[in-house]
């Protein structure tokens, strides 16, 4: 593949990143607000209520882990004839110096910050793979992303990751993408961090009413 053509495929690898990165931080958002909120304000109280927000949380987190395992996918065919979408992905097409310089010569009088972006999104990336913490909920993420589709009935199902691991996944998820769409579109740059603080809020809402239908229905069932 010519270098033109790489380049129209890291634009489309950052595209489908953004929208994958900003599912995960609407999941991650209300997830968040679940455990905070409903955990503390429900603690033994036994109702269908609770029951369902059971359901509803462990939904939330497995569909997060595999919206995660995703954005970090890769496999065992050479990085560069992989046509996932994903950060591994990205990661090697930037460090490569032709496209780096293809990159920068398109940004035009936007050079020097499109530099400092794939500057900023490869330390960035470089920063995880050496952090032993993100590795270990990497690695389970997969494993369970890799028993839920195959379902082989014969190897125990996977640990999930904890929370604090799966949401640290979004954390590094975002702010690789973010470097990485200020490197193709400079000034351009989606802020996930405004966009969390907004499905926050929404799930706050959204569980604050859970709670107050959940224990009138627990007040109900004991009159």
């Amino acid at each position: 593949m010519n270098t033109h053509g790489v380049i129209q495929r890291v634009d489309k690898i950052v595209e489908e990143l953004v929208t994958d990165v900003s599912r995960s931080i609407i999941s991650r958002s209300m997830l968040e607000a679940s455990n905070r909120r409903v955990l503390q304000a429900l603690a033994g109280i036994e109702t269908s209520g609770a029951e369902g927000h059971r359901i509803i949380q462990a939904s939330l987190r497995m569909g997060l882990c595999l919206e995660l395992a995703r954005v970090f996918d890769v496999n065992n065919r050479p990085i560069h004839k992989q046509n996932t979408a994903s950060l591994p992905v990205l990661a090697y097409y930037l460090a490569q110096p032709d496209v780096r310089q293809s990159l920068v010569d398109r940004s035009g009088p936007y050079a020097q910050i499109c530099e400092a972006e794939i500057d900023a999104c490869l330390a960035r990336w470089k920063a995880f793979k050496a952090n032993p913490s993100d590795a270990a909920a990497l690695e389970r993420m997969q494993q369970l992303r890799h028993w839920r589709i195959a379902h082989n009935i014969f190897e125990k199902e996977p640990e999930f990751p904890t929370h604090r691991g799966i949401f640290r996944l979004v954390s590094v998820a975002a702010s690789i993408t973010c470097y990485a769409q200020g490197a193709i579109y400079p000034g351009q740059k989606t802020d996930f961090k405004r966009m969390a603080r907004s499905y926050r809020r929404a799930g706050n809402d959204f569980w604050d009413r859970f709670i107050e239908g959940a224990k009138a229905e627990f007040e109900r069932e004991g009159a």
